[in-house]
């Protein structure tokens, strides 16, 4: 027979005691893991669900960032003129986004329809006082518009006072795609999906009066070639039927066009200094020490960048079979590139780029090797030995693709030449 024990007397004193409440508390802590934190990763890394509720609250999240930005409208004009959006059907309230507005109300307009680039006015807005002279020249506008009447600005000038972002299209292929999803189930993605594929156009897209596109990269209010490429890049496949996303793709390509020619070296651009509503009205030394103008926001050399724009036109022509965007004015940024890679490819020889975050403003030391000298990596940061093989292999692969497009339209252009050498 078993014998009744007090507890106290089976535990004793000592060990036996410390070892019941350690096995007391462990058994409790093991419970609270398998009650609620059974559902978290290991690695931290958000589940599905969790990303589903994290969109959903998005919305509030961004009207509560645009209410911050409230007090610039009432520092800006009025003049929404800038981009005729139409009243289509689903077009988001123009009210919902104050600090695009006030973007809007700020940029300088020169008609594209000017037929002496000379009749331009240079400077949109006065020199500083006090501007060295041989400053002067960053605050020069000169370039900045578009000023074409061509096919390609016909098409812009027909379908722009009935744009509106998202085009129809894009609502359409979402809802394509959550059918497929909702059938398989996978109602959190196809919520995902619903936010995410239209956020460039819904709120990182302006259009110009040029016909060009403006689009911000997302959290800073200025335009990168590469991320601009990448971010009109998924909606290509329905643009072939759809002459919304043309105008708005290759207002895109137009607008990368002007940068380019601009500053090859540049990656990313601003349509003007006060970009951010800081308050800012000069250029500082610092700005001159980085190459920087009223215009070029960053002079930091991301070769990468200019793979994207060749990227982006090859992939809008080989979808769309559209190839009026291969102008004189196209000819002449792929000139732009091709010269600068060629100074590049002898960085030691013949380049004169200089950036502050370098080693002494010129990089660690090179031999010409035929590799193309990258000053930055993607991610801002200064190369260490600037021969970046991911950024030379996509300019192979856009050697090729610039190759085949001027064996196509320019046959006899000497640029086949320097796309095979």
């Amino acid at each position: 027979m078993w014998e009744a024990v007090p507890v106290s007397r089976w535990l004793g004193r000592g060990a036996r005691a410390k070892t019941f409440v350690f096995l007391l508390v462990s058994f409790f802590l093991v419970f609270l893991v398998f009650q609620y934190g059974v559902d978290e990763p290991i690695n931290n890394s958000k589940t599905i669900q969790e990303w589903g509720k994290m969109v959903e609250t998005s919305d509030k999240a961004n009207s509560d960032k645009a209410n911050l930005d409230k007090a610039n409208l009432d520092k800006a004009n009025s003049d929404k003129e800038t981009v005729e959006s139409g009243d289509g059907d689903g077009g988001e309230d123009e009210s919902d986004k104050p600090s695009m507005n006030a973007f809007r109300s700020r940029l300088g307009f020169t008609s594209p329809c000017v037929e002496d680039d000379d009749e331009v006015d240079e400077f949109l807005s006065p020199v500083p006082s006090g501007t060295a002279s041989e400053h002067v020249w960053r605050y020069s506008a000169k370039g900045l518009y578009w000023n074409k009447c061509d096919e390609t600005f016909k098409k812009f000038e027909k379908y722009k006072k009935t744009l509106v972002l998202p085009p129809p299209s894009i609502k359409k292929e979402i809802k394509r795609v959550c059918k497929i999803l909702k059938a398989k189930g996978r109602h959190t993605l196809c919520r995902i999906f619903e936010k995410t594929f239209p956020n460039t156009l819904e709120t990182a897209v302006t259009m110009l009066h040029d016909g060009t596109a403006f689009v911000i990269t997302g959290d800073i209010p200025l335009m990168w070639l590469r991320d601009s490429a990448a971010q009109v890049n998924p909606y290509i496949p329905l643009a072939k039927d759809d002459p919304y996303l043309q105008i708005i793709i290759e207002g895109v390509i137009r607008r990368d066009i002007k940068w380019i020619k601009m500053d090859p070296y540049g990656s990313s651009f601003r349509m003007f200094l006060d970009f951010d509503h800081a308050g800012k009205e000069e250029l500082t030394d610092w700005d001159y020490r980085c190459g920087r103008t009223a215009y070029v926001a960053q002079h930091d050399y991301e070769m990468d960048s200019l793979t994207y724009f060749i990227k982006l036109s090859y992939d809008y022509w080989k979808s769309t079979g559209i190839s009026a965007i291969f102008d004189e004015d196209w000819r002449e940024a792929i000139v732009a590139i091709l010269d600068t890679w060629d100074i590049e490819q002898n960085h030691n020889s013949k380049s004169q780029y200089t950036y502050p975050t370098l080693l002494k403003d010129k990089g660690s030391t090179t031999c010409d090797n035929k590799l193309l000298w990258v000053g930055m990596r993607p991610s801002d940061d200064s190369c260490k030995y600037h021969f970046l093989i991911p950024a030379n292999m996509m300019a192979v692969t856009s050697l090729r693709q610039l190759n085949e497009i001027f064996t196509s339209f320019f046959p006899e252009d000497e640029i086949i030449y320097r796309t095979s050498k």
